[in-house]
Order: C-alpha cells, then sequence, then structure tokens
C-alpha cells in the first residue's frame, strides 16, 4: 500500500509490514542462488544444480606468478635484420626486372649468356644492393653458426664486433677474387669467358643472399634445436648451389678450345675447392 507524503500513518502494524516485505521479495533477484547466496527455495534447489564453471578443467597452473620475456638476442641484431629485409625489398619494388633477371639467368643458360653479353646488369643499383645483402647476411648466418657451435678462434670479439669483422671479411674475399679473375682475363686475353664466370659468381651467391635472409630471421627467433635443423638443412642447400656455380666454371673453361685445362685445374684447387677445405677444417677443429 502507497500512501501520501502528507498522509502517511505514524504507526504500522506488523502485519501489514509483514506483508509488504513478502510482496516485495518476490521481484527481488536475490532469491536466484549465487555463491554469494546460498540460502535458495526448495523448488530452484530440486530442478537447479549449481557447477562451479573455473574447476576441473585442463588447464593446470604452472606458475603462480608472471614470467617476464627473455631473448637471447642482442640489441643490434633487430636493427641488422631490418636493414636486410628494407634492402630487399626495396630492390622487389623498385628493380623487380633486374630481380626476374637474376632468377631466370639461374634457370636458362642462354638468359644468363644474353646478360653477360648485355654486360650491363653488374653495373645497375640492384646489382650493388643484392651483393651487399649477401655480404651482409652471410656474415650473419656465420655469426648465428659462431654462438651455436663456437669454431672462430679466441682473439675473435663477441657481439656486433664480430659481425661487423665478418661482413669486412667476406666483402674482403669475394672483392679479392673478383680481382684476381680480372686481372687474369686481362693478361691472358680472356675477358669474356671471365665475365662469364663473374657473372656466375655474382648469381649464386645472390641466390644465396636470397635464400639466406629467411633463414637467419627464423635462426634468431626460434630454439635451439629448431636452429640446428635449419642450419643443417641450409647447408646442404649452399652446397649444392656451389657445386652447381662450380660446374658452371668447369663448363665455361671447357669451352674454350685454346685454354689450358691444367691452369684449370689449378685454379679450381687454388680458389675454389682450397678455401672450402680451409673452411671445413677450421668448423670441425
Amino acid at each position: 500500500m502507497i500512501f501520501p507524503p502528507d498522509s502517511i500513518p505514524e504507526t504500522i502494524s506488523d502485519s501489514a509490514i509483514h506483508n509488504a516485505a513478502a510482496a516485495d521479495s518476490s521481484f527481488r533477484f536475490s532469491d536466484i542462488y549465487s555463491p554469494s547466496n546460498p540460502t535458495k527455495p526448495k523448488e530452484i534447489e530440486e530442478t537447479n544444480t549449481y557447477v562451479p564453471f573455473f574447476h576441473h578443467h585442463e588447464l593446470p597452473i604452472k606458475n603462480q606468478e608472471p614470467i617476464p620475456i627473455t631473448s637471447s638476442n642482442p640489441f643490434w641484431l633487430f636493427y641488422v635484420l631490418l636493414i636486410l629485409v628494407a634492402g630487399f625489398t626495396w630492390v622487389k619494388v623498385f628493380y623487380s626486372r633486374t630481380l626476374e633477371h637474376i632468377l631466370g639467368s639461374f634457370i636458362s643458360k642462354t638468359m644468363s649468356n644474353q646478360v653477360v653479353r648485355d654486360e650491363n646488369l653488374l653495373l645497375q643499383k640492384a646489382s650493388f644492393l643484392l651483393t651487399g645483402i649477401f655480404y651482409l647476411v652471410l656474415a650473419l648466418f656465420i655469426y648465428q653458426i659462431s654462438i651455436l657451435d663456437p669454431f672462430l678462434p679466441d682473439f675473435f670479439p663477441s657481439g656486433i664486433a664480430r659481425f661487423l669483422i665478418l661482413a669486412v671479411m667476406v666483402a674482403a674475399i669475394y672483392s679479392f677474387k673478383f680481382i684476381f679473375l680480372k686481372v687474369s682475363g686481362f693478361i691472358f686475353q680472356l675477358d669474356k669467358p671471365v665475365s662469364a664466370y663473374i657473372f656466375n659468381i655474382f648469381l649464386i651467391n645472390n641466390l644465396i643472399g636470397i635464400l639466406l635472409l629467411p633463414v637467419v630471421i627464423a635462426i634468431s627467433f626460434t630454439s635451439t634445436m629448431a636452429a640446428i635443423i635449419i642450419f643443417k638443412i641450409t647447408v646442404a642447400i649452399i652446397i649444392l648451389l656451389y657445386l652447381f656455380r662450380l660446374m658452371r666454371g668447369i663448363l665455361i673453361g671447357l669451352s674454350l678450345t685454346h685454354f689450358s685445362l691444367f691452369y684449370l685445374f689449378l685454379y679450381i684447387c687454388a680458389l675454389e675447392i682450397a678455401p672450402l677445405i680451409f673452411i671445413i677444417k677450421a668448423t670441425i677443429s
């Protein structure tokens, strides 16, 4: 019963208060069973059973406290990977035709000979960018190998200093090889075959650089066991590409009727096989 404000009686009987409370309680949610309201009517208790939602699940708690994310990668590695990805993206976007010629030359010997005859691919900006990416990626790959399986001498520094030294060494080795080949071609008057062989080295190096880019990224953000598996597969592919490059070089040498096969054998032993044996020996020891 509702009374106007000016007509509320001073006293209300106990029976009236009890009846009003009983009528009001029928519209409240307090009668519904919940963990905070353990009392419930008998008819609800008979039909509904409360089942705890977060109990008896298959997600066991391993740690009571949050575990911070820790990474063993040095801070400079992210920026090196960022530079490499940005460089390759630049080549892919602005020099896509040059990239198509490089990939096509690997598949087609005719396209490879045409590119060598044009003598313009090695002078393009894309070629310098791809060569720089190859030097950095190969140096980073060797750096990651030295972390997984230390094989470098003790006097080698650690961190970014080791990576920079490896990058300089890789660039110096290939620069010396290119200069030696150019001088040899000039002395023996074999400019065209030497240019073809240099392009062959350039082609395989760029393919290795493109191959190693996702590999170094994967090794950087995977576990040690997965990194070792990726490393073994990658080394097998690099060996196959190296043998393919060596076979093309031998075919270029055999195509020269007036060129001594003995000189070809000496070159292969001195500048192709000997460095590979040295690297394998240093890695094993």
